[in-house]
């Protein structure tokens, strides 16, 4: 009965969050861009997936989009959320792209509202990487209670900048606890091609130098995701395929 008065009270006080996540215009791109992607969901019908987007997509990639739980204690509710009484989830965000490789970074920009139980903090990764930014959009407390009541509706983004582009991104975060209701989830993907070969950053001409050779050297060797240069998924990530890319891009020069 607890945990049905939970549902019912959560799907009511999620109508005060804010409508509508933020677009990705500030982030350098509009959604149908070139080399984007988007997919928006706000009812789920499958806890296990799959999980097609019902708020907008826009993906001519033809990879899938997704959104899931694996944790196999999640349950669809009512008002379509995944919620999960009994374990922590383990929840997954399919992201596609269109496996351009070397000689572009990707931008990935996930958004999330969450009820009651809140994400747990360093879970969030796209295979190791942590966002390179993230904020909290809005909290609404929606107050004390015993087990499986209370706790916040929370909006939060968490932002990647990547090297190189591969055909799909997994994101991957966990539940402190039971008692999350994942109520909306969207994911924006963007594959610019900015002069990788610069890792120094340098401003000075000629852009590429040395130094870019021993910026490379030193990001591989502390296992930086920026010397994934292949955008390989696999492991390990980092291997001598990401050296050559290197050294191809450098080779291209900026254009």
């Amino acid at each position: 009965m607890k945990t049905g008065m939970l549902i019912v009270a959560a799907a009511s006080l999620a109508s005060v969050a804010r409508a509508d996540f933020v677009t990705p215009d500030t982030y350098g791109w509009t959604r149908g861009s070139a080399n984007s992607t988007y997919g928006q969901w706000d009812h789920f019908t499958a806890a296990a997936g799959p999980n097609t987007p019902d708020v907008g997509v826009f993906n001519p990639t033809g990879n899938p989009l997704n959104v899931f739980d694996s944790s196999g204690g999640s349950v669809i509710t009512a008002s379509g959320n995944i919620y999960s009484f009994t374990l922590p989830m383990n929840l997954h965000v399919i992201a596609p792209s269109y496996g351009l490789r070397s000689g572009y970074q990707t931008t990935v920009i996930l958004q999330v509202r969450t009820l009651g139980t809140e994400i747990l903090p360093g879970s969030v990764k796209i295979g190791g990487a942590t966002p390179t930014l993230t904020t909290e959009l809005y909290r609404f407390d929606m107050g004390a209670g015993g087990p499986g009541g209370g706790g916040f509706i929370v909006d939060t983004l968490y932002e990647w900048v990547l090297p190189g582009n591969a055909a799909s991104y997994e994101i991957r975060f966990d539940s402190t606890d039971n008692f999350l209701s994942l109520d909306r989830v969207s994911v924006d993907t963007f594959a610019g091609s900015p002069c990788y070969a610069n890792c120094d950053g340098s401003a000075v001409s000629p852009l590429l130098t040395a130094n870019d050779f021993q910026c490379f050297l030193n990001k591989f060797a502390s296992g930086d995701v920026y010397a994934n240069c292949d955008g390989s998924t696999a492991t390990p990530t980092l291997t001598a395929n990401d050296f050559q890319c290197f050294l191809n891009t450098f080779a291209v020069g900026c254009q």
